[in-house]
């Protein structure tokens, strides 16, 4: 086949390929070096294919080409040396590559025949050679869009062949040369580049047709030359700094129709030659700063069809401003944006009366797109806007227009009415044509917030509009912002926003200052690893848990009563079952108290002995050998019996006598029973039954029914004379101080009578023990409270402590919060404990942080108020005896014997160091108050629903002065009052007749006697502590310092003094104090393992894992005080089995059981 005939090759009459004209063909790949065998090619037009690769170095073979067309095929590299040789070259075309390099000066220059080149839209850097001015046949130049820099040679203004100059769009700098040579010049752009200097000069280039010099540094005035260029057609000088006004002989221009001179420093007022351009089309002359008004002569331009005044400060009203063009018939394009133009819009804009021929007609009357925005327009928008029946865009952004939008406007196709603050919707919606476009939003970046773009129903109307027209009712938050109606805020720490209006809060955090746009997140007070009352189950909106509500949802509703923290309902606890627990407690309180910590005389301690026993103790021994030797006495046998005892612990010197038994005859057989007591060293403290000791005779009739009044009371019978004189002697001293003589080691059981009994004579208690003999017997050995007011002190002191500490607000385990429920007590929380609130009906009092103010402080007023009525009932039962005497002489000698004062005091002082940290705690906390980070209220720690203010109706201001002062006379003045009494008495508190020592004496008697003053030190602790945990904001770093700080130093003082004088007394302290700061440093690491998860993942919480490691600590502490209560337990019984008396008490049992058993005639007892 004929090669020739191929599609784009050509031949000559040899067969000789001689053109290659395959533009646009689909050709891909590299050109081969094959192509460089074609040597009389002339023509090779590759230009709009996919070749690739650069251009063979052998391309220079082809020297007889006279036409290379190579543009738009991505070829790489730069120009081959080799083709500098193709002199021939006449039209070369190499734009649009993605060639490299410097510009090829060398290869260009050696063109001599070149009559067109073209390159560009490449990456070709450099600088342009004079060299070129040497292609004296070149006519066309263009190098555009590539990186050329340097200054523009001004060989190249003596190319008198050169028609047209293009080299836009490059890096050219410096002053421009005069092109006055350049006689044949018709078409220049220059425009892009850095040239400055003055108008470029081009005088003789009368055949000009365009000028392009937009975006460059030319200055000066326009000359006058220009209006002498018969066939200029476009004149483009924009973005440049050309000055002065505007030349009057542009009228002469009458060739011109694209005339822009915006973007530059023009000013004054049009000229109105310019209504002479008749042929002008396009008319920029905006961002200048021309004033005025426009000329009349406007109204000749006829053709014109696009016109741009804006940014201007023309400052006129609308219809000065477009009166001459209000009825240009081929006028499309309208920008009046930025004119500061004023006024509202009126009639006349729409309706011209003078159209035409006399005619009236519509203005605008094929404007399709008008800008008259940012501007100072204001009134209504007319509903006979859709007059300007052509015009599809509208632009009124950035005005003062209000009132509503007309129905009419929805005959536009784009509308653009933002910025317009006073244009709104009375009812706050869209108009009813426009509904939000799905899936097309505009985003306010600063507001971080988007709005829907507006369409018409039918989809035919793009509408901008401002969203406070609707109230930003469509407008959504972005992520991690949230809100609503365009008020959009960072999302709080605490809480997740996805974006709109919801905010979910993670549990444990309380909305500020709304439960719907809230500013900030409070923590709230955690209960446990498990709940928390603040939206527990991570909802929206936000919600309490059961119970709660108020502020941090701190506040139980009505129906709940607060346990531990948690709102419990009130139909879940048994109906008056608080109330009788607390009687009981009250009733066994007062007993233990009153009656068994009347001190004994004091004697000064043992030293060399490990366990020292209460002269209590040595009583109990005394009286229980007393006991023994009754019921040891065969019964058959007695007849008559008489005893001398010596009692080491009586009262008073005239109980030293020998009581005397008498049942009729005197008995023939006596014997005498010696029942020895260890070496005891007694020690000063609480005896615990002095007053049932004064009076002896007081329990004849309780002897002679076999069956002991009091507890470890030695039951009497006295002699007719010793019983006067003791009768005597208890009137006349029953107020009497206690004495005490001197001890014996051994215990004298009185000689009994051993010979058998007459059948008229009443029979005494038999042998065998009675249960509540034995029974009464243990329990005085357990309730010898003289031996335990140190330990109860500890325990109190321990207990009320550590409950303390799991009230702060850590992430405690639930196993530690219900052990905190049961040691709770001891800081008399009866009304968190058992739900006292819930017996009252009144809302107000059960809702109320002053109502269970003043409900906790009815518990320490009730405990005083009990040894009230005790002291009134004695006294009453005491004037009931006197005056009754003749028969009730031993009740009276009993309660005459009673020092009612003394007892009395005693109580109440014991009460009011019992809930002195109690009482303590709740006064400091009503004087914590945390500031709300938001609204800068400040409200109570302690109840966050209640305000720190001074008004009138306030809670806080309620409970205030009973809390300055509980401050004041209770929580400073008692321990100061107690610690100068115990000083200025020091002399008397180890004496034997001392009042002091009978009412203060449980007080300082379980220390040592330098350490009397020690309980103002443990009140002083107590104090500090309240502090620390009341006062002090619950998430100070300083309260996390200081009160592990003191429970240390107050342990260091412990183990260096050691004042108790019982040595497991001090060592129960040291335990105890030891258990509350590692107590306290558990809580401490449970909040911080939580903060540290929380921060890691806040969204998921703890994991398993970090749960059984929180738990198995817990277990720890847990079991760490379980030990410890379970020493006090073992204190207690270690007093009651050190008791020697009781081992050899339990032995004669157990042999008078025996013996019972063994009896010949089976007799029961």
């Amino acid at each position: 086949e004929d090669i020739c005939t191929w599609y784009g090759i050509s031949c000559d009459e040899e067969g000789v390929i001689t053109s290659l004209l395959l533009p646009h063909n689909g050709l891909a790949g590299t050109l081969p070096d094959s192509i460089c065998s074609l040597s009389s090619l002339s023509s090779l037009d590759l230009s709009e294919n996919l070749l690739a690769g650069v251009l063979p170095s052998c391309f220079g073979d082809l020297a007889n080409l006279t036409l290379l067309y190579l543009y738009f095929t991505r070829l790489e590299g730069n120009l081959p040396s080799s083709m500098r040789d193709m002199a021939n070259l006449q039209y070369v075309d190499i734009s649009q590559n993605l060639f490299s390099g410097p510009f090829p000066n060398e290869v260009v220059c050696g063109w001599s025949s070149l009559i067109e080149f073209a390159s560009g839209v490449d990456y070709i850097s450099g600088t342009l050679d004079p060299c070129l001015a040497g292609l004296t046949q070149l006519t066309s130049l263009s190098i555009e869009d590539s990186y050329i820099a340097g200054t523009f040679p001004d060989a190249i203004g003596t190319m008198t062949e050169l028609q047209y100059l293009w080299i836009d769009n490059n890096q050219l700098s410096g002053t421009f040369p005069s092109l006055d040579m350049l006689i044949s010049l018709q078409d220049m752009d220059l425009s892009n580049n850095n040239l400055e200097g003055t108008f470029p000069y081009f005088e003789s280039s009368t055949d000009v047709v365009r000028v392009v010099l937009e975006g460059n540094s030319f200055g000066g005035p326009l000359p006058e030359w220009l209006c002498a260029l018969p066939h200029l057609q476009v004149l483009r000088i924009a973005d440049n700094n050309f000055e002065g006004s505007i030349p009057s002989c542009f009228g002469n221009l009458s060739t011109v129709y694209d005339l822009d001179l915006s973007s530059n420093v023009f000013f004054g007022s049009i000229p109105s030659s310019v209504g002479d351009m008749l042929a002008l089309k396009y008319l920029h002359l905006g961002n200048n700063v021309l004033t005025g008004t426009l000329p009349p002569s406007f109204m000749q331009l006829s053709s014109l069809l696009w016109l741009d005044l804006s940014s201007n400060p023309f400052d006129l009203a609308i219809m000065d401003l477009c009166g001459p063009i209000l009825m240009l018939p081929s006028l499309s394009f309208l920008n009046l944006a930025n004119t500061s133009t004023q006024g509202s819009m009126v009639y006349d804009l729409f309706w011209n009366e003078n159209a035409g021929n006399g005619n009236p007609g519509y203005t605008f009357p094929n404007v399709v797109s008008l800008d008259l925005s940012h501007n100072n327009l204001s009134g209504s928008i007319m509903r006979i806007i859709t007059w300007w029946a052509r015009i599809a865009d509208i632009d009124l952004s950035h005005n003062n227009f209000s009132g509503e939008i007309p129905e009419s406007i929805r005959l536009f196709s784009n509308v653009d009415l933002t910025y317009n603050p006073s244009l709104s919707s009375k009812l706050g919606v869209l108009p009813s044509f426009l509904q939000p476009a799905v899936g097309n939003e505009i985003t306010n970046v600063t507001g971080h917030f988007h709005c829907p773009n507006l369409i018409s129903e039918n989809f035919d109307l793009s509408f901008q509009l401002d969203a406070s027209y609707y109230n930003y009712s469509l407008c959504t938050c972005e992520g991690s912002f949230y809100g609503q109606n365009g008020s959009c805020k960072a999302c709080p720490d605490g809480a997740d926003c996805p974006g709109g209006v919801g905010v979910v809060v993670r549990p444990g955090f309380y909305p500020s200052p709304s439960l719907s746009v809230p500013s900030a997140l409070l923590p709230c007070a955690q209960v446990g690893q498990a709940y928390t009352p603040c939206n527990p189950d991570r909802e929206y909106p936000y919600k309490c848990a059961t119970g709660h509500m108020g502020r941090k949802c701190s506040q139980c509703e009505s129906g709940f009563y607060s346990y531990s923290g948690v709102c419990t309902p009130c139909a879940s606890r048994t109906n008056g079952l608080a109330v009788v627990i607390l009687v009981v407690l009250v009733l066994v309180f007062t007993f233990v108290v009153v009656f068994r910590m009347r001190p004994a005389p004091y004697v000064p301690p043992a030293t060399n002995n490990k366990f020292q026993a209460s002269p209590s103790m040595k009583l109990f021994l005394q009286r229980t050998s007393k006991r023994l030797s009754v019921m040891l006495t065969p019964s058959s046998s007695l007849s008559s019996a008489s005893a001398a005892v010596d009692d080491n612990s009586n009262h008073h010197n005239h109980r030293n006598n020998t009581i005397e038994m008498q049942q009729g005859q005197p008995a023939t057989t006596t014997t005498s029973v010696h029942l020895h007591a260890p070496n005891i060293s007694p020690l000063s403290l609480d005896d615990g039954d002095d007053d049932e000791e004064e009076n002896p005779s007081a329990h004849r009739e309780d002897f002679q029914d076999g069956v002991g009044v009091g507890v470890g009371t030695l039951p009497y019978i006295p002699s007719s004379s010793s019983s006067s004189t003791t009768n005597e002697n208890n009137n006349n001293n029953n107020n009497d101080s206690i004495n005490d003589n001197n001890s014996d080691d051994h215990i004298i059981i009185p000689p009994v009578s051993l010979s058998p009994s007459s059948s008229s004579s009443p029979s005494l208690p038999s042998a065998s023990p009675s249960p509540v003999v034995v029974w009464r017997l243990v329990l005085s050995a357990l309730m010898s409270s003289s031996a335990h007011t140190g330990t109860i002190k500890i325990f109190f002191n321990y207990t009320q402590t550590v409950s303390s500490v799991f009230s702060i607000r850590f992430p405690w385990p639930q196993i530690l919060l219900s052990f905190t429920s049961g040691v709770n007590i001891t800081n008399l929380n009866f009304t968190s404990i058992f739900g006292f609130e819930c017996e009252f009906s009144t809302s107000s009092f059960r809702g109320g942080f002053s109502s269970m103010y003043y409900l906790y402080l009815l518990v320490p007023l009730v405990l005083l108020g009990v040894g009230v009525v005790v002291y009134i009932i004695g006294r009453f039962i005491r004037i009931f005896l006197v005056t009754n005497k003749k028969h009730n002489v031993h009740y009276l000698q009993r309660f005459t014997s009673w020092n009612l004062l003394n007892d009395f005091l005693r109580f109440e002082l014991f009460a009011l160091l019992l809930c002195y940290f109690p009482v303590a705690r709740l006064i400091m906390s009503s004087f914590n108050c945390e500031m709300d980070p938001v609204t800068n209220i400040k409200y109570m720690e302690a109840a966050p629903y209640v305000p720190c203010n001074l008004l009138p109706a306030g809670e806080w201001l309620s409970v205030l002065p009973a809390s300055v002062v509980l401050l004041v006379v209770y929580v400073v003045s008692f321990p100061t009052a107690l610690l100068v009494l115990l000083i200025r008495n020091r002399a008397s508190l180890t004496a034997t007749n001392s009042r002091i020592r009978e009412v203060v004496g449980f007080v300082y008697l379980p220390y040592k006697d330098n350490m009397y003053w020690f309980e103002f030190l443990i009140m002083l602790r107590s104090l500090l502590l309240s502090i620390f945990i009341s006062l002090l904001p619950q998430s100070s770093s300083i309260r996390n310092f200081l009160l592990p700080v003191c429970i240390f130093v107050f342990l260091m003082l412990q183990v260096k003094l050691r004042p108790y004088r019982d040595d497991l007394d001090n060592r129960l302290e040291e335990l105890s104090l030891s258990a509350i700061m590692m107590t306290f440093a558990a809580g401490m690491s449970f909040q911080a393992y939580s903060a540290a998860s929380s921060s890691s993942s806040p969204n998921i919480g703890l994991n398993d894992d970090q749960l059984q490691d929180i738990l198995s600590t817990g277990w720890l502490v847990l079991l760490l005080n379980v030990f410890v209560l379970f020493m006090f337990v073992l204190r207690v019984l270690v007093t009651f089995i050190r008791a020697p008396v009781l081992v050899k008490l339990f032995q004669k049992i157990k042999e008078t059981l025996t013996k019972t058993q063994q009896r010949p005639d089976g007799a029961k007892n």
